[in-house]
């Protein structure tokens, strides 16, 4: 790929654990929620069991929100907001009017789903013919945004982000002011830096997904983007046989259009044609793992030195026997 590639560090190639679970396919009837099995840090009423060791204090949360929020106009096209999802390496954008004043919220999954993963991307076909260039550049990023997302203010604390944040499953909540304006953002990637060369007691182990989605790596690019729709996932282990050759990320499937790479690849200028492309030229060659006995602090400490939101998990034999996430992390943070 050109300018704006994600593709990043040396190849690597790990073994897959014979117990690691490979889903290919989503089941027809129903869509999984994610981390299915990772439902351990729930009682009964649905509500996590929150930590008495995460701080409570007021007036935390600007402490570690981004700001200024990097953010979008509703009528933007949606070629701007590839754009700027790629150059500032973010996995979302909070949409705001000419005031400031918060509109919605633009993941890069909800791009995927309408580049070819999902339901929006009819819109992409009938409205605009499948074309490319009048896909990306004719509609605007209010037809895809969320509206009203979940968001977190000055006054609340650590423990309320991260309550907010579990429940509501975004990865990305807005900082508001007390009239509705939003003035930052906070990640799962800045509650993680809360972990940060520090020793939590628990183990990578405990919180590691086994039961994982893939995607060939003889796949073309629209294969995961339906998968990660589907299976509402933000990346997918890419795969040759029984062994993990890389990742493919939400970020990367938007930075393809977003580097205008996609353009490249058509003559007719058709979207499918674009998303013909091998899962190959796209995906993250790098890997970077976790032993699966290692602290919690552990991991997020390598998540924040890689830059990554993601470890793969290895048992002794540097076998790969799952992932862990940074909302992984989140969920270890948040149980008693």
């Amino acid at each position: 790929m050109g300018k704006g590639s994600n593709r990043r560090g040396v190849p690597r190639r790990i073994r897959m654990s014979a117990a690691l679970r490979i889903l290919k396919e989503p089941p027809k009837q129903a869509v999984p929620k994610p981390r299915p099995e990772g439902l351990r840090w729930l009682r009964s009423d649905a509500e996590p069991n929150w930590s008495q060791r995460v701080s409570k204090r007021k007036g935390e949360v600007e402490m570690i929100a981004s700001k200024p929020p990097i953010t979008i106009a509703p009528a933007s096209s949606i070629l701007e907001a590839t754009e700027l999802i790629t150059k500032e390496d973010v996995r979302g954008l909070i949409v705001t009017d000419s005031r400031g004043y918060l509109q919605g919220l633009l993941l890069a999954t909800d791009l995927v789903n309408y580049l070819g993963g999902g339901e929006y991307y009819n819109l992409a076909l009938k409205k605009h013919e499948g074309n490319i260039f009048k896909a990306l550049e004719k509609e605007t990023v209010s037809s895809i945004m969320n509206r009203g997302p979940a968001v977190v203010r000055a006054d609340e604390s650590f423990l309320d982000v991260l309550s907010v944040m579990i429940k509501s499953g975004f990865g990305i909540l807005p900082l508001v002011d007390e009239e509705g304006r939003a003035v930052g953002v906070i990640t799962e990637h800045d509650i993680v830096k809360s972990l940060y060369e520090k020793r939590v007691g628990k183990r990578v182990k405990d919180y590691t997904t086994s039961v994982i989605v893939s995607v060939s790596s003889k796949s073309p690019l629209k294969e995961a983007g339906i998968l990660m729709t589907r299976h509402r996932f933000r990346r997918l282990p890419v795969v040759e046989g029984n062994m993990l050759v890389g990742t493919i990320s939400a970020k990367n499937y938007v930075a393809y259009f977003g580097s205008h790479e996609a353009f490249r690849r058509t003559t007719t200028g058709s979207l499918e044609e674009a998303l013909l492309v091998p899962i190959t030229e796209v995906m993250e060659n790098r890997i970077a793992t976790v032993k699966e006995d290692a602290d919690i602090g552990d991991a997020a400490t390598l998540m924040i030195n890689n830059n990554l939101n993601y470890l793969i998990v290895v048992n002794d034999k540097d076998e790969a026997v799952g992932i862990i996430t940074e909302r992984d992390l989140l969920i270890a943070l948040s149980v008693e």
